[in-house]
């Protein structure tokens, strides 16, 4: 069995957690924040989550970790058989990691944490996130799903990304990234009707009121 070291709050933790779960593999979750900690960091090196516990000793970051997953379970696949094929949909994952969500953080790091954002880092934000967004549009057209009718990696990247950062986009710059997303708020709900989807936003939302109730009391 393996074991997954994070917490539900992550967007990349879910991620990792969405694809065991659609790859029918077992898991245990264990709870974990990032940290600087000495133990933690034999396990992760720069301290970050989430963490794939597999027999032979510990997997991080997201991308290798689905990789991992596809490789030694690809029976119920998360990427297209077809090299061309897999590479474009790693290319969504990509441009998701990079141009989407990497773009977001300080916005973040603002809202969550309260470390403060010049208006022109607000404003150099913004473009980098309408150009990801514009950019992301050219190269996927839902249809239902982001690379036609199989559900993939690429799906699960973008929808948990865009979860995480579509409300603090909107209250820290007052932009509605979908606005650049043509038809994807249909994606959205596709994806979010599917069963496992409903079982790890359950947890999420759980995780982040009683996070928002820690702070209120």
């Amino acid at each position: 069995m393996f074991r997954l070291h994070g917490s539900p709050i992550s967007n990349y933790y879910n991620i990792v957690k969405l694809s065991l779960m659609e790859k029918g593999l077992d898991f245990e979750e264990i709870p974990q924040r990032p940290s600087q900690d000495e133990d933690f960091l034999a396990k992760s090196p720069l301290g970050k989550i989430p963490v794939l516990e597999v027999r032979e000793g510990f997997i991080t970051e997201t991308v290798v970790i689905i990789d991992f997953l596809e490789d030694v379970y690809p029976e119920i696949p998360l990427f297209p058989a077809d090299p061309f094929e897999k590479a474009l949909v790693r290319r969504l994952c990509h441009m998701t990691d990079i141009y989407i969500d990497a773009p977001a953080r300080p916005l973040l790091a603002a809202m969550f944490r309260g470390v403060p954002v010049s208006p022109e880092r607000k404003d150099e934000i913004r473009a980098a996130l309408e150009r990801g967004a514009t950019g992301l549009a050219r190269v996927a057209t839902p249809s239902p799903y982001l690379h036609g009718s199989n559900f993939t990696a690429a799906d699960i990247f973008l929808y948990y990304c865009l979860s995480l950062i579509t409300p603090v986009v909107k209250d820290q710059l007052g932009m509605d990234i979908y606005s650049y997303l043509p038809d994807f708020d249909l994606w959205r709900d596709l994806v979010a009707e599917r069963q496992f989807v409903q079982q790890v936003d359950a947890a999420n939302r759980a995780a982040m009121d009683a996070i928002f109730k820690q702070r209120n009391n």
